[in-house]
């Protein structure tokens, strides 16, 4: 489940950034585990980008998650 991995990449230690590839093309990065929260539900991701806004985005979104460091795929590609 991707919650659980979002979750699972927080956790990580070290730490190391990932990168969030959504259903619409878009990506960010989540650079520090403290810039993201999985909902309680498990049903949203709330991230913020340095000292931008928060940003809010459905877990079902979520296409693929990248792990920058080694730029290995944690979730295989879903079709939207």
């Amino acid at each position: 489940m991707i919650a659980d991995d979002l979750l699972e990449l927080q956790d990580a230690r070290p730490f190391a950034p990932f990168e969030v590839q959504l259903a619409d093309g878009a990506s960010f990065t989540i650079a520090h585990p403290k810039w993201m929260m999985v909902s309680p539900d498990r049903t949203s991701l709330t991230y913020v980008l340095s000292e931008g806004p928060f940003h809010r985005v459905a877990i079902h979104q979520i296409t693929r998650i990248v792990e920058k460091a080694q730029d290995t795929v944690t979730q295989a590609e879903r079709k939207a």
